[in-house]
């Protein structure tokens, strides 16, 4: 018996150390299931103080306050068990294990970094899917891609390209170049998947997230909103085209993500054009969802 059969109530927390933002979500889970208690959410750009292999002293820094303050938060909700999981800048970073040991210090939390392919895993147990589908999920510092069928990973990839590494990367690019790069990066990944084309598609995590709220106007209904692949293409030129300040101002931007948003929409469409579709789905359960179900099956 798995420790989520067990009668007793758990009170966990998951925070996801990512190259862009670190999240927390915190979860009862029980032999009813989950009920979540609450979200965190810091913008930290560790993928920006990633120099030479190394994370420079003010990216650690950022990311050990933050880790800090998201548990301080999830203890305030009663979780008892926190873990944290690091992602594609801590795969990239080689002094990774110096977060780690300040992190453990400062507030007693393990981190534990993860390889893409378990990134890529976890994004899909946080949708699971019915049917035959596939899974992206834009990250800031690599992309994730699934194909599963009835709940079940199949096979899970990971791109090393996100909407941060992409904007480094790219800027002063112009648009058709900022596209033809993410193809690059993207494209022999999707022909290692394997999967055929005109499967449905569901984009996660917060670059899908925030391009449907801007798509909308607002954050409100994120969660299973289709989104065209004519409407992706017209929102990318749409701001692409928009001065920044212009764009942190738009209904349902997130201001911080301002930057980088037309590089995880390219991203987006890199990926529909490979699968050979015609819209996306948006959901708004990115890889803490996975991660609090992979601690709760511990």
């Amino acid at each position: 018996m798995s420790r989520l059969e067990a009668t007793d109530a758990r009170r966990l927390a998951a925070i996801d150390v990512g190259s862009n933002s670190i999240k927390m979500l915190a979860a009862e889970v029980s032999a009813a299931g989950f009920v979540y208690l609450g979200r965190g959410h810091v913008t930290v750009r560790l993928q920006s103080g990633l120099a030479g292999g190394l994370l420079d002293e003010a990216a650690l820094c950022r990311g050990e306050e933050a880790v800090s303050s998201l548990a301080q938060q999830a203890r305030a909700l009663g979780a008892t068990e926190i873990a944290a999981f690091g992602t594609s800048a801590l795969r990239d970073a080689a002094n990774s294990s110096e977060l780690a040991r300040r992190i453990r210090e400062r507030c007693g939390v393990e981190l534990r970094v993860i390889s893409g392919e378990e990134e890529a895993q976890s994004a899909y147990l946080a949708i699971s899917p019915a049917g035959r589908a596939l899974v992206v999920n834009p990250g800031g510092g690599s992309t994730e891609m699934i194909l599963g069928e009835d709940g079940r990973p199949l096979r899970a990839l990971s791109a090393h390209v996100g909407a941060v590494s992409l904007l480094r990367e790219t800027e002063g690019f112009s648009p058709d170049r900022v596209r033809a790069a993410a193809m690059a990066h993207i494209r022999p990944v999707w022909e290692r998947l394997g999967a055929e084309a005109g499967l449905p598609v569901i984009a996660s995590g917060g670059a899908a997230s925030c391009v449907a709220a801007v798509g909308l106007g607002t954050r409100e209904g994120i969660e299973g909103f289709r989104l065209g692949l004519s409407e992706a293409e017209a929102l990318f030129a749409r701001l692409s085209a928009m001065p920044l300040e212009e764009r942190r101002a738009l209904p349902g931007m997130e201001p911080q993500r301002a930057d980088i948003l037309p590089c995880g929409l390219a991203i987006l469409l890199a990926f529909l054009e490979c699968a050979g579709a015609e819209e996306m789905c948006i959901s708004d359960r990115g890889n803490l969802y996975g991660f609090v179900a992979m601690m709760a099956s511990m």
